[in-house]
């Protein structure tokens, strides 16, 4: 196994002060906070299709400024929420993500599903088996549609996964998506260097989740990574950054109806 990389304040500075001039010159402002009732608002008064999973429902976590954040992105000079995810802490400690998500899920999705769950560690994947330790969540994401072809969500991703570095010093972060969004490549646009379709076996899933999630998922060096090529001036350049001043100029009511429809939003686990 190769040695953990360390990484200093300043280059987190630097990328963070390089993705969120991006959003700035494209009109988004971001917003960070750890009040999950405020995050539960923000889902439900925004065009997002669904409210808060049950990863980050204020209703049955209990979350601190020192285990979850959530982060928001708005139209600038507006109120409108056009984007938003969410990161919680987990200390797995022996246990592989198979074993953690297992327990884990089994009491989140309980309480509201209309079937019973069956969900086994044996019955998983062996790259399950590769994520474990201290470990970074990431869920709840969304871009708003009429925004999705301005290039924010790669610049957003990174801002939410660098700020996951920066307060937990994670051994890993993952996600999971579903399988559409992983072939459309936005795994690997939102910042996660591993991807694997069709991730989680049930043998019978909770009624409210998707059977064909993916997982997405970075190393600690794996990130530090991506915060030293993001602070690089010629990244940006390379990986189909907003556009200046789109979300000023471009009219929200552009786009035709089967765009939209296509595009319509889906929020992962």
């Amino acid at each position: 196994m190769a040695p953990r990389l360390d990484i200093d304040e300043l280059e987190f500075a630097a990328a963070i002060s390089r993705l969120t001039k991006q959003l700035g010159e494209a009109g988004a402002r971001p917003e960070l906070g750890s009040d999950f009732n405020r995050f539960a608002a923000l889902a439900a008064s925004s065009k997002r299709d669904t409210k808060v999973t049950p990863h980050f429902d204020p209703a049955i976590n209990t979350f601190t400024h020192a285990n979850a954040f959530w982060i928001a992105l708005f139209k600038e000079e507006s109120s409108r929420c056009i984007g938003m995810a969410a990161f919680r802490f987990d200390q797995t400690g022996g246990q592989t993500l198979a074993e953690f998500i297992c327990d884990h899920w089994a009491r989140l999705y309980a309480p509201d599903s209309s079937s019973e769950i069956d969900l086994r560690p044996s019955d998983q994947w062996h790259f399950l088996a590769d994520v474990h330790g201290g470990c970074a969540y990431g869920g709840d994401a969304w871009i708003d549609p009429k925004f999705r072809d301005r290039g924010l969500a790669s610049v957003f991703s990174r801002v939410a996964i660098i700020v996951a570095m920066m307060r937990w010093r994670f051994d890993h972060v993952y996600a999971f998506v579903t399988a559409d969004m992983l072939e459309r490549g936005l795994g690997k646009k939102y910042g996660y260097n591993h991807e694997y379709d069709l991730a989680v076996s049930w043998r019978s899933p909770a009624s409210q989740v998707s059977e064909d999630w993916a997982l997405c998922h970075s190393s600690w060096n794996d990130c530090v990574h991506m915060v030293r090529t993001t602070a690089d001036a010629n990244w940006l350049a390379r990986s189909g950054q907003p556009r200046k001043s789109s979300l000023r100029h471009k009219s929200e009511g552009s786009g035709g109806s089967k765009s939209r429809k296509r595009d319509k939003a889906r929020t992962d686990g």
